[in-house]
């Protein structure tokens, strides 16, 4: 798993790049949301994938992580009060954050960042 963080982030790189997303600013925040949702599904979940998924229109792109969730006894982020450190940087920078916990503990966790005018 000590390589998925820097592959995921890669790749979206790439992706941004066939998306002619040439903002420096836009890829920067872009790919530090990507390596910080990627790293959380890591390290704070028992999962054992995590898909990661890029997505934009006109205005924005959503950035989001499925991990499979944690033990049944764990608590997650957003049950918790505030943030850890990453993810109140990742709210910070970026127009949405939010999350979706599925019956079974999967949890996908989502955030948008405006992209700049033409």
């Amino acid at each position: 798993m000590d390589r998925a963080v820097p592959v995921c982030r890669h790749l979206s790189g790439i992706w941004l790049e066939g998306q002619g997303l040439a903002d420096r600013d836009v890829r920067y925040t872009a790919l530090l949301v990507t390596t910080e949702l990627a790293t959380n599904a890591i390290v704070h979940t028992d999962s054992t994938v995590i898909i990661a998924c890029l997505r934009r229109n006109r205005t924005h792109l959503r950035i989001q992580v499925r991990d499979q969730g944690r033990t049944a006894t764990e608590k997650h982020w957003h049950k918790v009060s505030g943030f850890g450190r990453g993810l109140g940087i990742v709210a910070g920078c970026t127009r949405e954050l939010g999350t979706h916990v599925d019956d079974d503990g999967a949890r996908t966790i989502w955030a948008t960042v405006a992209l700049a005018a033409d």
